[in-house]
């Protein structure tokens, strides 16, 4: 008996339609490697100064419970703004501006459990130090078990630096136990 796949690949009987699609967007900020050194300095210096905003034993530093903005920010929103502009009137969802920005810097062993960013809007990864020899992207869980009744983590493939991803906020996505002595560093933000 024949399996599944080859039978559908034989058959002329049927058409397919896709009955839930999820974009993941990718965009790449070509000015990052010009603006690096200066916002890296100061996301560096926030890493070294604020220890007391970690507030999460699986993340070596995250300032996501800091409610001051951090000086990095100021340098960073200003490039990835007009990125953010062009986006917008093409998404399904239209957003009015960041809402909330925090820097996460992951060393060996350190891991960001599934999680999600509530039901509205866009969640963003951009990849501020990444090497991808080294590094891995951010996992995503999709909202529905497959036909075989699993959740298959899934990355995205092909991430450099300088890379911005943009998702529906509601997906679960994680960060895998990073394995690198090479820390990895990202910025995150919402869309709302």
């Amino acid at each position: 008996m024949n399996d599944i796949k080859s039978l559908f690949k034989e058959s002329n009987n049927f058409t397919a339609h896709p009955l839930c699609t999820i974009n993941l967007y990718k965009i790449h900020i070509k000015e990052w490697k010009e603006h690096k050194n200066k916002i890296l300095s100061l996301m560096y210096s926030c890493f070294n100064s604020t220890r007391e905003y970690i507030d999460d034993p699986l993340i070596s530093y995250t300032d996501y419970f800091n409610s001051v903005r951090m000086e990095y920010a100021e340098e960073f929103i200003p490039i990835v703004k007009p990125y953010l502009q062009k986006f917008n009137p093409d998404s399904v969802y239209k957003f009015r501006g960041i809402n909330g920005i925090w820097a996460q810097r992951y060393y060996a062993n350190d891991f960001h459990a599934p999680h999600d960013h509530g039901t509205l809007g866009y969640s963003c990864v951009f990849y501020a130090k990444f090497d991808p020899k080294v590094h891995s992207s951010t996992m995503f869980l999709p909202p529905f078990s497959n036909a075989y009744g699993k959740r298959c983590l899934t990355d995205m493939e092909n991430i450099i630096e300088g890379d911005l991803l943009i998702f529906p906020s509601n997906i679960t996505h994680m960060s895998t136990p990073h394995k690198s002595d090479i820390d990895r560093v990202i910025i995150s933000f919402n869309l709302t």
